[in-house]
């Protein structure tokens, strides 16, 4: 040890003594031919804003063109661009009670409503409520899809959303009309590490391949799934064995994406979301799909139906 520090303390001190190397000199370069096909660059000012401003004029006459010549739209790429063909949902689904029994939260003039969870692709267990009839078969099934920021609680007029609703409780009102009305919760939109809880949940999807989105619509499969099961509730198979998609705000969203893709969707109901596309940029970052305005805008979707 004793050495090896007088070893490194001559080294440096014939480093001070000897001063600095002597660096090659550099001769100046001359001006020569460009190579074949190109051209010395000549622009001047900040170069970084030039390529800023050729990206935008590059992407403005990609939108255009995709809104002049769009491609034709179809099921098997809409489900490719969601995410949906990586994943498959598991076979021989059911709802199952979520709470710590098989009892109503709830109840109306003639349905009971239920906490109930299914499975969902990748392992994810999906929640919601289950209005059902207290006698007697539903006439159909129908799943009720709230806004990101909507309790399904406020979807039914439950406390604590009896008085108080952002939308008309349409699922109490179709419970009360003879119908079984499944209401899926969905990921909020408050803030999580910084920003918004489903832009975070998205980012990490996209990296996999995936949107939050394409999670959301196999939920909503998974659950026709448990519908034209075995066992799709207490009261039994509805008696017009139909299934029907009602969304507001982003559940219109998922509505009008499902309905697209599973054709054994009876009708479909999508409000306070169908338009145009355009300015998807302004939009939740949540709401960003690879490619999807290359074919499939909200009315080339509603085609797919």
């Amino acid at each position: 040890m004793r050495k090896m520090v007088i070893g490194g303390l001559l080294s440096f001190l014939a480093f001070v003594a000897l001063g600095d190397p002597e660096w090659p000199p550099l001769s100046k370069v001359v001006e020569g031919h460009s190579l074949p096909g190109t051209e010395f660059l000549q622009a001047g000012g900040d170069l970084s804003l030039t390529m800023i401003e050729g990206v935008d004029r590059f992407l403005d006459g990609e939108l255009q063109k995709a809104v002049e010549e769009p491609e034709k739209a179809s099921a098997q790429e809409l489900s490719r661009i969601l995410g949906l063909i990586r994943d498959r949902n598991p076979k021989d689904n059911g709802f199952e009670p979520a709470g710590p029994k098989w009892g109503p939260i709830g109840q109306g003039r003639n349905y009971e409503v239920r906490d109930v969870r299914w499975k969902s692709a990748g392992g994810i267990q999906a929640e919601g409520l289950l209005f059902e009839p207290k006698n007697g078969r539903p006439l159909v099934d129908v799943i009720a899809l709230p806004d990101a920021d909507q309790d399904p609680e406020e979807l039914g007029a439950i406390e604590p959303h009896r008085n108080t609703h952002q939308t008309h409780p349409f699922a109490a009102e179709m419970a009360l009309a003879g119908c079984r009305v499944l209401v899926p919760a969905l990921v909020r939109r408050s803030e999580y590490q910084g920003m918004p809880m489903r832009e975070w949940l998205h980012r990490v999807s996209w990296e996999l391949g995936r949107t939050l989105a394409g999670y959301e619509v196999h939920k909503v499969l998974a659950a026709i799934d448990c519908f034209k099961g075995r066992s799709p509730g207490r009261t039994g198979e509805s008696i017009s064995g139909k299934v029907i998609v009602a969304g507001w705000g982003e559940g219109g969203r998922l509505a009008l994406y499902a309905s697209a893709l599973d054709q054994r969707i009876d009708g479909a109901l999508v409000s306070g979301y169908f338009g145009p596309r355009g300015q998807v940029w302004d939009e939740p970052a949540d709401r960003t799909v690879f490619g999807l305005l290359r074919a499939h805008s909200d009315a080339a979707i509603a085609g797919l139906i």
